[in-house]
């Protein structure tokens, strides 16, 4: 057998040595130091290290014995610095076993407080029935993903809670450790986790309470306090409905379980309690004689309903603008049938759904609540344009007449507000009412407490709108302060460039943006204008057809812009990518925009004193090419010979206007002159094209008369022809020079027979004429 000794000191180097016995014996010897504990390691593989089961402490000769039969046999020490008087009863590692424990009963690292590495404490491990030496490699069950219970709980993730990994509900409450943990946020150790009296399980399974909440209904109320004492609802605030919460009807001397009590009249001043309950933060208290000035008149809640009418009439709650948070507003509700004192969600009838469409208009009730508009009638207003064309074209669907969306179009402005903050408190209602453009007020509220929601507005262009919001409800069960919480967000968030739409915000007040001032509405009594520009661009030419918001234009076109409304401030202008393009005058709502002189793409910058900007971005384009059309022969006296016609050419392309162009056509010589022309020269067959360059009509036509005469009868007559060449250029009025090229043309002059038959054709058009 080969021995060997390895020493493994941690501050000084203490060989140890192997002296061989008899029998397979040898003696492990070493020097001691003071304050020092040795433990002494053995391995037969130097892989697999076991401690051997003894404990030396301070200094000395040191000597511990070995029987083994193995061919190697390995010895070395661990070593802590650590005063003690116990050595051996001492836990150097804090895992919950001694020193001697570790390495006489369960051959565990008394250095290492996880000997296998597992990331479970070796005392844990051994008190729960594991192998702390065995990370998972050899039983599954023993390492930190092992779940021997069952219960949905790693062996690490019970270490760390403390629960028994061996029993599915450790602390026997009817629920598993895992969805304690996992479902219901409690403690897996303890059977009742928010102190409220009742067990985890029995909130779960008996009364439906949140176990990990003392008070589930946040009324101040414990939830057993509530099922054995008082007997209200644990799960409501406010038990028998009356719009007064359960602890402050028990602590004025009221019933939380008696509804009728709410309609009482403690002060006797002619305001129920209940009402007086709910305009509590408006100054009244059912305790206090406090009748004078109450709003009956009034809407508060913005439902459409007078508190007289919710009160007396439909028994809603006037400051809840959705008396059953069904998400459809109480007046709206009543106007349709509906029972605005029912979630509709939890009648039989599918069709009272928020989100259901009984008259298949496409529009949700939830939508049709906020446009006021029927959700049995398609065509609310009965004008014969359904409601959902109405309001996405712009029209009002509750107006007959207002049925033809804005003859300049709409624009989609997105709208986001509410109650952004963490108290999840408030409902706001936004409201446009139009100043000029439009006559269609138009309004929406939060559906739900708390939440911001972006909506929809379709806008007719060039309208301006002044932007108020105000505040129509607190949630019911809010009970921090302060109350009500005014954090509120309004914006109007501008649009990509692309949308090729610009609405302008002017908020001199300050109320647009996220606000969380809380203890005051700081919107309240406050608007800002709200600007949908419309851009018109309209040609002074009226050929072609269709000119306005053409933005393809013709060399040297000219284009009037004008913008509405006109009161969003100063707007300047300027052109960008442009070569000689010109704006006139430079600042202002109406400008005449002259596109450049050569093919460009200029953009017309407009640029307004809030710093929003909007472009305009033409296509100028040159002539480049030309149609011919023969509108009429020409006529001729008796006994000449000759034949001719009247052409009218068109400068391409026909979809811009011309007419600041002129043409020119340009003599480039006689050829081909055959037959009865042979003793003529080119010279005396010259052609005399017009001299001057001729302007362009707006639909960017010019015209010619093509024709050739000059012999009498009588004559003896034969075949002949000869042929002019020409060239013809353009350029914009007032240009000068010599004009670029814009095409050929050819006029061809044919004698046929002896009878002096004659052809002139010229640009593929033709005329024949017998003398």
């Amino acid at each position: 057998m080969l021995a060997f000794a390895v020493s493994q000191p941690l501050m000084a180097d203490t060989p140890i040595s192997l002296t061989q016995g008899s029998s397979g014996t040898w003696n492990a010897d070493w020097n001691g130091l003071a304050d020092r504990t040795d433990f002494v390691q053995w391995s037969l593989d130097l892989q697999d290290w076991h401690f051997a089961p003894v404990v030396e402490y301070g200094g000395g000769v040191k000597s511990y014995g070995f029987t083994s039969s193995s061919s190697k046999f390995f010895v070395r020490l661990q070593q802590a610095y650590i005063p003690s008087t116990d050595p051996e009863g001492d836990d150097y590692d804090g895992d919950g076993l001694s020193n001697i424990d570790e390495v006489t009963l369960h051959d565990t690292n008394p250095l290492e407080w996880d000997t296998d590495g597992d990331g479970m404490e070796d005392g844990w491990e051994i008190a729960n029935n594991l192998d702390p030496r065995d990370d998972g490699s050899i039983d599954p069950l023993n390492g930190a993903n092992g779940d021997s219970d069952g219960d949905g709980l790693s062996n690490l993730y019970e270490s760390y809670l403390g629960s028994n990994p061996n029993v599915s509900d450790t602390d026997g409450d009817g629920l598993s450790d895992g969805d304690e943990v996992f479902n219901y946020s409690t403690s897996p150790t303890s059977d009742d986790s928010d102190w409220d009296n009742l067990t985890d399980g029995d909130e779960v399974t008996l009364h439906g309470t949140d176990p990990a909440k003392w008070d589930t209904d946040d009324d101040t109320l414990s939830d057993a306090y509530e099922i054995f004492d008082v007997l209200t609802d644990p799960l409501k605030m406010d038990t028998d409905g009356d719009w007064m919460w359960d602890d402050w009807e028990l602590n004025y001397g009221l019933d939380p379980t008696d509804l009728a009590d709410g309609l009482l009249d403690a002060d006797s001043d002619g305001l129920a309690n209940q009402l007086e309950f709910v305009f509590i933060d408006k100054g009244y208290d059912p305790f206090t004689a406090d009748a004078a000035g109450f709003p009956w008149s009034a809407d508060p809640d913005y439902d459409g309903l007078t508190t007289t009418q919710e009160f007396t009439v439909h028994v809603t709650n006037p400051r809840q603008p959705d008396t059953d948070n069904d998400g459809m507003d109480d007046g709206w509700e009543i106007l349709f049938g509906f029972n605005a004192k029912a979630n509709n969600l939890t009648d039989a009838n599918p069709n009272n759904d928020e989100s259901a469409d009984p008259d298949d208009d496409t529009l949700t009730n939830g939508q049709e609540s906020g446009y006021s508009t029927s959700p049995s009638d398609p065509n609310t207003d009965g004008d014969g344009v359904n409601d959902d064309v109405e309001v996405t074209q712009g029209s009002n669907p509750n107006d007959p007449n207002d049925q033809d969306p804005p003859p300049g179009g709409t624009v989609e402005v997105n709208v986001n507000f509410g109650d952004h903050s963490q108290s999840h408190s408030e409902k706001y209602r936004v409201k446009l009412e139009p100043v000029e453009g439009d006559t269609q007020v138009r309004e929406r509220s939060n559906r739900k407490y708390g939440e911001t929601q972006t909506d929809t507005f379709h806008l007719p262009k060039g309208a301006k709108y002044t932007v108020t919001l105000v505040h129509i409800g607190t949630r019911p069960t809010y009970r921090e302060e302060p109350n009500p919480d005014y954090d509120y967000t309004l914006e109007i968030p501008q649009v990509a460039a692309a949308d090729q739409s610009l609405r302008i915000i002017k908020d001199p007040q300050g109320i647009m943006g996220v606000h969380d001032e809380g203890d005051s509405f700081f919107a309240s009594g406050k608007s800002a204008d709200l600007f949908v520009m419309q851009f018109k661009t309209e040609t002074i030419s009226l050929s072609p057809p269709n000119q306005r918001d053409r933005k393809k234009l013709g060399v040297k076109e000219e284009s009037e812009v004008t913008v509405t409304p006109n009161s969003a401030g100063v707007i300047n202008w300027s052109l960008e990518n442009q070569k000689n393009a010109t704006v006139a005058p430079a600042a202002g709502y109406s400008v005449l925009f002259t596109a450049d002189t050569r093919k460009k793409g200029p953009t017309l910058r407009a640029t307004f004193d809030t710093g929003d900007i909007y472009d305009i971005v033409w296509e100028v384009v040159e002539p480049d090419g030309e149609r011919a059309e023969k509108t009429v022969d020409l006529t001729y006296a008796a006994g000449t010979q000759g034949a001719g016609m009247k052409l009218k050419y068109t400068t391409l392309p026909d979809d811009v206007s011309f007419y600041q162009v002129e043409v020119l056509e340009v003599d480039k010589g006689t050829s081909n002159i055959r037959g009865f022309f042979s003793p003529f020269t080119a010279a005396e067959l010259k052609h005399t094209p017009n001299s001057n360059w001729e302007r362009l009509y707006p639909d960017n036509h010019w015209d010619d008369n093509a024709f050739f005469s000059g012999w009498g009868f009588p004559h003896t007559w034969e075949f002949g022809t000869y042929q002019w060449d020409i060239e013809v250029k353009w350029r914009t009025a007032g240009e000068g020079g010599n004009g670029l090229f814009l095409g050929n043309r050819t006029q061809l002059h044919t004698i046929h027979d002896s009878t002096g038959r004659s052809t002139e054709s010229k640009s593929g058009q033709s005329a024949t004429r017998t003398p």
